[in-house]
């Protein structure tokens, strides 16, 4: 039980959730690449995993990161 309570409040800390579910991010990008015919990277990984289907990101946070920071 002291390792749910740990992870527990690991869990709360976390300031930016990400949308991935149980699908590996490896299965993930691999999907995307058949899906859209290219290579996926990591911002771009980063961006589909911080959002819902919607396509809204999770919290103000995690757009401010997605859509300010330079992805190279």
């Amino acid at each position: 039980m002291e390792m749910g309570n740990r992870n527990r409040d690991i869990r709360k800390r976390q300031s930016i959730p990400h949308m991935g579910g149980a699908m590996s991010l490896s299965r993930r990008r691999e999907n995307l690449k058949l899906e859209l015919g290219k290579n996926i990277g990591r911002a771009e990984m980063w961006k589909v995993t911080h959002k819902r289907k919607n396509g809204t990101y999770v919290n103000d946070e995690a757009m401010e990161i997605g859509s300010s920071t330079k992805w190279y």
